[in-house]
């Protein structure tokens, strides 16, 4: 599985040769975590080849104590600072941004986060934080994602608040349109299987078709996107449906609670996109999970945003 999270080495390539790219056409898959990967360049205080260095470099790596059922490899572990930055080499585009954190001793985050210096909001659901503070760090990921422009070269970095960053892994891939004729099929097969129902058809054939496409294509953005963000939606329901059964919290690791914020986080990317053919779909689920928080430990707001997801339907 780590090995999904090398960066294609064509890339690194034509970077430290100089080539130009018209335009990235690989999916560019980072590990922070200290693992297989730990001599790759991504872990070290030096330039790469590749242009990739670290601006703001992390003060040590850290590993995840529960969770690794459900969670895949590059979620394990990552790397801790106050702040963290970087800058590489990008071709002109518009590209997709997904960072992957821990929320360690904070579940309301109070990051902050800047793409070529422009401070982006988090838009995460504000998840309440533990009436005590937490001796270990927390075992829920947030997923954050943006869209920007390349002109060339980009610049990230993150800030901690009340707590440090704590980064487990990023994606980077161009923003494309479903231009081929199987890309248009399975955007019509997620916008039926993403319009609302009340109870909403397993996922298990979109999940199917995507891979399918995928394994032939392993460089389509479009697929890889909407692979993943299918996946998200699907470990969402799943942890609906557990809900508190003893077995499944010993297996997951998650409380009931635990659970339904973690499902709400892995909703989070796909709400901030009203254009997603998984939207209403995910609305819907954040609003019953939403509404099931509020009443159990009646977080200031969950209920007010539960409604508001369900007016919008």
């Amino acid at each position: 599985m780590r090995k999904t999270f090398w960066i294609h080495c064509g890339l690194l390539i034509g970077l430290s040769m100089g080539l130009c790219f018209p335009v990235l056409a690989q999916i560019l898959r980072y590990d922070f975590g200290k693992s297989p990967l730990v001599n790759h360049p991504i872990l070290t205080k030096h330039p790469t080849p590749a242009n990739w260095q670290w601006t703001a470099a992390p003060s040590r790596t850290f590993r995840t104590t529960q969770g690794y059922y459900w969670q895949p490899p590059a979620w394990h572990d990552g790397v801790v600072a106050p702040r963290l930055a970087w800058q590489a080499a990008l071709p002109v585009g518009i590209y997709e941004l997904q960072l992957f954190l821990n929320t360690g001793l904070e579940l309301t985050s109070t990051w902050r986060i800047y793409i070529n210096g422009e401070e982006h909001p988090l838009n995460l659901h504000p998840t309440r934080n533990s009436p005590e503070p937490l001796e270990y760090p927390a075992k829920h990921v947030k997923i954050w994602r943006r869209t920007f422009v390349s002109d060339g070269n980009y610049t990230v970095a993150l800030t901690g608040g009340a707590d440090s960053i704590r980064l487990l892994a990023a994606h980077l891939f161009p923003v494309v349109k479903a231009s081929s004729e199987r890309a248009r099929w399975l955007a019509g097969m997620l916008a039926d299987y993403g319009s609302f129902r009340p109870h909403p058809i397993p996922l298990e054939p979109v999940l199917d078709n995507l891979k399918s496409a995928l394994a032939h294509e392993p460089d389509n953005a479009y697929y890889f996107k909407h692979l993943q963000e299918a996946q998200w939606v699907d470990r969402a329901e799943e942890f609906i449906e557990l809900r508190g059964w003893q077995w499944s919290t010993n297996l997951y690791e998650f409380t009931m609670i635990q659970k339904f914020e973690q499902a709400v986080m892995l909703l989070n990317p796909i709400l901030q996109q009203p254009d997603h053919p998984l939207y209403e779909r995910a609305l819907w689920d954040a609003g019953r999970l939403l509404f099931h928080l509020d009443h159990e430990y009646h977080a200031p707001g969950d209920s007010l945003i539960a409604q508001n997801y369900f007016h919008i339907l």
